[in-house]
């Protein structure tokens, strides 16, 4: 059985799939890309995706703080995009 960090990862790379999905379906790939580009470059994240940036910064930080800073990234992306997504209470 996977153990709780591996879940996590498992579930928020599905985050981003999800979001390539629908800017596909949207015809808006290339701007999804521009922004998450532009985003992960504000962060200075080396190409590291969200989860990965939070560990390499806070190596101690509990599942759900990470999971917290994922979809506040994406949230962020979302606005940058005009899209507005449904909220979900994170925590």
């Amino acid at each position: 059985m996977k153990n709780a960090d591996a879940i996590l990862q498992f579930v928020l790379r599905r985050i981003a799939d999800v979001y390539e999905l629908v800017a596909e379906i949207l015809e808006r790939r290339q701007d999804l890309e521009d922004v998450r580009q532009r985003h992960r470059e504000e962060l200075r994240s080396n190409g590291m995706d969200f989860a990965a940036l939070y560990r390499s910064r806070q190596a101690d930080a509990p599942d759900q703080e990470v999971a917290r800073f994922v979809v506040e990234n994406w949230r962020e992306i979302d606005s940058r995009l005009g899209v507005q997504l449904p909220s979900v209470k994170t925590g």
